[in-house]
């Protein structure tokens, strides 16, 4: 008789988390100072899929991201890292978006330069206006679901025409390996990066970008 046929086993299906639609990412262009306090320069709609296995660790993740109202005054772009994670838990990404990609990712699929996985987007919100970039993420094995849950740390990247320098964040979240940090605790920012305290003005009253959850303009 012939050897009984083992067949493979079946892959672990994956779990799928609808993380709330949409955000929304609003930026005020004028920082390091409060400036005309619009909160309308860099504005950008996201929602997401998560994919995640049985103990709750994520293979991959599915981004939209909408470039949807330019206030700028200047040429702003946008980005995300997952500043939780290493450089090396990112397996592939790939982004759909019908636009030539930043300029900052010089061809990768992940920005140069970097301690943790950023994406840059766009350099110029005037044309990347009403796009979407769908970017698909995928991961190695054994990244927890907390490590990458969104809305990860976005921020808009101010007078790309000068290059890759200002960045504005939300509140207390860091800025990336290539920002320019000089700006940081200057005009009315009082960031103080020895205490995680970051993006915020004096008094602590206002933030320099906000995200707003389940709101479409």
């Amino acid at each position: 008789g012939k050897e009984p046929v083992t067949p493979d086993p079946e892959p672990e299906p994956e779990i799928i988390e609808v993380i709330g639609a949409p955000y929304t990412y609003c930026f005020e262009d004028g920082w390091p100072w409060i400036g005309d306090y619009d909160m309308n320069d860099v504005v950008v709609l996201y929602k997401s899929r998560v994919y995640t296995d049985r103990s709750n660790n994520v293979s991959r993740t599915v981004d939209e991201f909408t470039a949807k109202h330019n206030g700028a005054a200047y040429t702003d772009g946008f980005g995300y890292q997952l500043h939780l994670l290493g450089a090396d838990a990112v397996r592939s990404v790939q982004i759909e978006s019908g636009l030539a990609p930043s300029s900052f990712m010089k061809g990768k699929s992940l920005e140069p330069g970097q301690d943790h996985p950023t994406v840059v987007l766009f350099d110029d919100i005037g044309v990347a206006l009403g796009h979407t970039f769908t970017v698909t993420t995928s991961f190695t094995s054994g990244i927890g679901y907390e490590r990458v849950v969104p809305p990860y740390n976005p921020f808009a990247v101010l007078k790309t025409d000068e290059g890759r320098g200002s960045e504005v964040h939300l509140v207390n979240y860091p800025p990336t390996a290539l920002a320019d940090r000089t700006q940081l605790h200057f005009g009315h920012d009082v960031s103080q990066p020895d205490k995680g305290l970051y993006y915020v003005s004096k008094n602590n009253q206002f933030p320099f970008a906000i995200h707003i959850a389940g709101y479409d303009f």
